[in-house]
């Protein structure tokens, strides 16, 4: 087994299985405080580790990289806004943001050689069948004048965290690459511009709340925030700093398939059966949803 064998496996339990239980079980009751605590201690560790290993600067290339660290925050709330919603559902519409981390990288990378078949097929089904489960809640609703089982915005939510995530894996392997910019370096600059975020979404929902500022702070740093947001923060810090490294000895066209599929098989399954979201399906849902699940597998193992 190669190294980055290794790396991918860890990411998959890690991100997919680990992380994705943690952030529904979190999704499940009020969770704004939570997402803040999480990004506190990734920032916190992130600028602890970096200092330590004297990688700390600020340019014209870590404000870039804070800045996308600022969108990411917003596209992490939205992801988590769908997974409260549904995580079946969102597993298999994470396709799309790793659709266009490929297309990037099979434009400026030039690794149109890794794609296969049976990976494309793959990424035809899973799509198809994720937008056809859209589309039949959609007329199931006009026909029958009853409320549509997953509301609009979760669509919203889901496009926008897609496009920024895919925009994002892409430029993580360009950092790496082409800038040579240190694992800490980036590490400490991404999770500091995306607590930023966190920050702005407590202080916008402490005005709509009427709770105020001082007092929703002020919950962000009890216990049970801290003790959650902090087996999340330990989650995606690890797994940022293996993608970092992953996308840098790797082909991201052979390491994103592995992942597409892997998202789109087993937090489904985390869904549908710990959280008994299958209950909310009928017969074409379930159908559609094992196709799905069908051409992760495909995808998972094109490469």
């Amino acid at each position: 087994m190669e190294l980055w064998h290794g790396l991918v496996l860890g990411y998959i339990l890690i991100a997919y299985c680990i992380h994705r239980y943690l952030v529904k079980r979190v999704t499940q009751q009020s969770w704004d405080q939570k997402f803040f605590s999480k990004y506190f201690l990734c920032a916190l560790m992130a600028v602890a580790l970096t200092i330590s290993l004297g990688q700390f600067t600020i340019n014209w290339l870590t404000l870039s990289i804070f800045g996308l660290g600022f969108v990411n925050g917003w596209g992490a709330w939205c992801q988590w806004k769908s997974i409260a919603i549904n995580q079946s559902r969102t597993a298999i519409c994470s396709v799309f943001d790793d659709v266009i981390a490929m297309s990037l990288s099979y434009v400026f990378f030039n690794e149109a050689q890794y794609l296969s078949y049976i990976g494309v097929a793959g990424i035809v089904l899973v799509a198809y069948s994720a937008i056809m489960i859209g589309v039949d809640d959609y007329c199931r609703q006009e026909q029958t004048n009853q409320p549509k089982k997953l509301p609009l915005s979760f669509y919203g939510y889901v496009l926008f965290y897609s496009v920024v995530w895919g925009v994002a894996n892409f430029l993580i392997k360009w950092y790496g690459l082409e800038k040579n910019v240190p694992e800490g370096t980036f590490l400490a600059h991404w999770y500091c511009g995306a607590f930023l975020a966190a920050a702005i979404i407590v202080l916008i929902n402490s005005k709509k709340s009427g709770v105020g500022v001082k007092k929703e702070l002020f919950a962000c740093f009890k216990m049970e925030n801290l003790w959650w947001g902090g087996l999340i923060a330990l989650c995606i810090g690890t797994c940022l700093y293996i993608e970092y490294q992953l996308y840098q000895i790797s082909p991201m066209i052979i390491v994103a398939p592995i992942f597409m599929g892997a998202e789109a098989v087993l937090p489904a399954l985390i869904g549908l059966y710990i959280f008994r979201e299958i209950k909310e399906l009928e017969l074409r849902d379930k159908i559609l949803m094992a196709g799905a699940l069908i051409g992760g597998i495909f995808i998972a193992v094109s490469y």
